[in-house]
Parts: C-alpha cells; sequence; structure tokens
C-alpha cells in the first residue's frame, strides 16, 4: 500500500471540524463499527485525563448499510460518554467526511489510534493516511497493523488493554525524545512508502524483469 503524503494546516484543520484550539485531539477516522473498540479508546482517554489536557475526535458515523449491531454499538458509546462524564472530551463528527476533507481530519489531530480487533489481514488505508500526514499512530497488535513496527514496536499495545493504550500516549504526549523518535521514523518512513517511491520501484522490478 503506498502513501498519500499530506501537509494540513493544524489550525485550519481544527477549525475546519470546529474542534478545540488547544489540547491533544486524539483521531479514529471512518465508519463506527464494534471491531474498532472506541470503548477502549474511551477508557484510555479518561485514564490521560488527570495528566494531559486531551480529547478523543470520532472523524465517522454510522454506515449507509450498518448492521443493527453496529447501531447498538453506537447507542452503547454514547450512553458510556455520558455515564463516564466525557461529553467535553469525546467528539462524535455524526456523519460522513467528504473525500475532500479526509486530510484535514489527520491534519487536525496529534495521534491516530487503531485499537481494533479484527482477523483481516489487510492493510489500512486509514493507517497510510495517518503516516502520509506524519502523524503519530498507537494499534493493537494484531497482524493487520504488523507495518506499525517499521516505525517503533512500542506503539503496539495488545487488543482491548485501555491502561497500555493511555500508558503509550502519555509517554508520546509528555515524553519529548519518544515523541520526536517517532516523528522521524515516520518520516523516514512515510518517504520509503510514498506512491513515487513505490512506483518507481514498481517500474525497476518490471523492467528488470523485460
Amino acid at each position: 500500500h503506498g502513501t498519500r503524503i499530506t501537509h494540513e494546516d493544524p489550525v485550519e484543520s481544527r477549525k475546519k471540524f470546529g474542534l478545540p484550539e488547544k489540547g491533544k485531539i486524539m483521531l479514529i477516522f471512518g465508519f463506527i463499527k464494534p471491531h474498532k473498540c472506541i470503548h477502549i479508546a474511551m477508557d484510555a482517554l479518561k485514564m490521560l485525563l488527570s495528566k494531559v489536557d486531551a480529547y478523543l475526535f470520532i472523524g465517522g458515523w454510522i454506515a449507509p448499510s450498518a448492521k443493527p449491531e453496529h447501531k447498538e454499538y453506537v447507542e452503547f458509546l454514547l450512553d458510556k460518554m455520558k455515564k463516564d462524564n466525557l461529553e467535553e472530551r469525546v467528539i462524535f463528527y455524526k456523519g460522513f467526511i467528504p473525500e475532500e476533507d479526509v486530510t484535514y481530519a489527520f491534519g487536525a489531530c496529534d495521534v491516530v489510534l487503531f485499537p481494533y480487533y479484527e482477523e483481516d489481514r489487510s492493510a489500512s488505508g486509514s493507517f497510510h493516511l495517518a503516516i502520509g500526514a506524519g502523524k503519530p499512530v498507537v494499534a493493537s497488535r494484531i497482524p493487520k497493523f504488523e507495518e506499525l513496527k517499521n516505525i517503533s514496536d512500542e506503539l503496539l499495545v495488545l487488543p482491548y488493554n485501555a491502561e497500555g493504550l493511555a500508558g503509550v500516549l502519555l509517554r508520546l504526549f509528555t515524553d519529548r525524545d519518544f515523541e520526536r523518535y517517532v516523528k522521524e521514523k515516520i518520516e523516514d518512513y512515510k518517504e520509503k512508502t510514498s506512491w513515487e517511491t513505490t512506483a518507481k520501484r514498481h517500474l525497476e522490478v518490471y523492467n528488470e524483469g523485460v
């Protein structure tokens, strides 16, 4: 999967979605589905709040073709948000982000989360959008996100582990050296996997075979 490199202005990007100007924003992007384990990210956010001014931005809503259990999961998340007093901290987009605005969703955030639990091994387009925007990614230690080891193995967390997720996020937000290291690795990796580099590599392989 190639990486599309983008450079959206964080201030403008936040304005576009009406997001807070200050504070750390964590993004979970795309349609809301149970395997994305958004409730785990909410638990991690709750643990972080005593130490970090942070928000969770859910950049997506229910898919038009959503199954009943997906709709139930959204209801569960809205209830949980109220019970956990996170109404000021969890921001649901409640709609479909048009394609021309997708890069701004990534531009607006400080880190992109993938606390997923699923068997699907296919490459994640959202993962590459995050890398292309130069954003740190924290993901579940499942085959789908093995690629993250190329940046830092420490960004992978066992599924359903809210404490582990909160721990990695706290480190990213408070340990400048770790944050710098991760961002440098992302810069290298996005250049290496950019569409331009990938296309060149394919062409070289093709020419060798001819």
